[in-house]
């Protein structure tokens, strides 16, 4: 089979063959947030299942399908930008190989760049077109120790004290969320607690004999609730 596509609002796309390890499913058009768990999709092909009634093929299959990939902590998606639910095969081995990436090309930056929202205010895309902007101006330039300073939230790495685009300078309360009066000290607090939940929840599933010794500190720093000091060190004592 080299692929099947139907639905319009709906709109479900397969491709494998009958014979061969896995096939591939994509759901389009499911509502972001909505749950779709393992156990739904094992109802219904359950209801499909070969032997199981007078109605259904006489063929005898006592083996269940096994799901490789494809739900993240029962959640839906929004477009296409997230790796790890269209990621196939042992996540251990991607994580591996995002890992290596990333030390062995010290010279790339990360940034993590808001979207739709900055504290409470709705920014739609505004905040990735001018940190895009910006970055590609600064080029290879280091940023001042006084431009930056460590996030309340240490997973969330370094925040501005100052950016300046265009002559225009960016106010501080939209580089650090916890200054805007609508959301405090408090409310920041909180929405980093909701933040480190999730990634304990989730770092957990890699912990496994083959990740990396480096990712297994990485993951074992976060769950000890290590500060941006623990990080940077482990980090930046990779010899690369």
């Amino acid at each position: 089979m080299i692929g099947c596509h139907i639905g319009r609002n709906f709109q479900v796309t397969v491709a494998g063959g009958s014979y061969q390890d896995g096939l591939s499913a994509i759901l389009q058009g499911h509502p972001p947030g909505m749950l779709l768990t393992e156990q739904k999709i094992y109802g219904d092909l359950l209801l499909r299942k070969p032997g199981a009634d007078e109605l259904s093929s006489p063929r005898k299959e006592p083996d269940l399908p096994i799901i490789y990939s494809g739900l993240n902590a029962a959640d839906t998606i929004e477009g296409v930008g997230s790796y790890w639910p269209f990621a196939t095969g042992r996540i251990v081995d991607h994580a591996n190989l995002l890992l290596r990436q990333i030390v062995s090309t010290p010279k790339v930056r990360y940034t993590l760049i808001p979207n739709q929202h900055v504290g409470a205010w709705e920014t739609s895309f505004m905040p990735q077109w001018i940190s895009r902007e910006y970055l590609a101006r600064r080029g290879a330039a280091s940023f001042r120790p006084y431009q930056l300073t460590p996030a309340r939230c240490p997973l969330l790495g370094y925040a501005f004290n100052t950016m300046q685009v265009e002559g225009v300078l960016i106010p501080q309360w939209l580089l650090q969320i916890n200054m805007q009066p609508e959301v405090g000290t408090d409310g920041y607090d909180k929405g980093a607690k909701i933040l480190q939940d999730f990634f304990e929840r989730e770092l957990r599933k890699f912990l496994h004999p083959d990740l990396n010794p480096l990712g297994g500190k990485i993951i074992t720093c976060c769950l000890d609730g290590g500060v941006l000091q623990d990080f940077d060190t482990l980090l930046h004592s990779v010899s690369v």
